[in-house]
């Protein structure tokens, strides 16, 4: 089944970032019920004709129409949980994945710490350093300034 805006806007009801059934659906999806569960990474899935759907992706189609192929819809804030319409946007594969802070933004080699980051020409070694601290400090502050997040949390 063709996920339509037509047919999400008869399925589900957009509150602020969530989303309520607006019929009943079943014994476990009653009318006014708000929809979605967690999954591994934390986004929110729907499932309705026997197939699970992120909420965000629901959210966006209910609001903008159809999804390109090969389109990513990217949280701005990097909380998959949070999926107000202001918080989502159209991006590309690479463009999402910049979007994210890693566990930790280097790797160690021998006694230091290698610190690298993804940009638009490729990925870019930042240099070595001598402690865990500089390393994550140096990642964070290439992250904000290359534009790839607005703050940390």
């Amino acid at each position: 089944m063709a996920l339509t805006k037509a047919l999400l806007h008869e399925l589900f009801e957009y509150k602020d970032g969530k989303l309520f059934n607006k019929i009943t659906r079943g014994p476990n999806a009653p009318k006014g019920k708000e929809v979605g569960a967690p999954e591994k990474f934390g986004h929110l899935v729907v499932q309705f004709s026997e197939k699970k759907y992120k909420v965000h992706r629901v959210i966006w189609i209910m609001h903008n129409g159809d999804i390109s192929e090969g389109v990513f819809i990217d949280h701005i804030n990097r909380d998959p949980a949070d999926n107000k319409i202001e918080n989502l946007r159209l991006t590309t594969r690479s463009e999402n994945n910049r979007n994210t802070i890693k566990r930790k933004g280097y790797t160690k080699r021998g006694d230091s710490y290698q610190v690298r980051v993804c940009t638009d020409n490729g990925r870019v070694t930042l240099g070595t350093f001598k402690t865990e601290e500089k390393a994550r400090a140096v990642y964070i502050n290439a992250k904000k300034s290359l534009g790839h997040i607005k703050e940390v949390a």
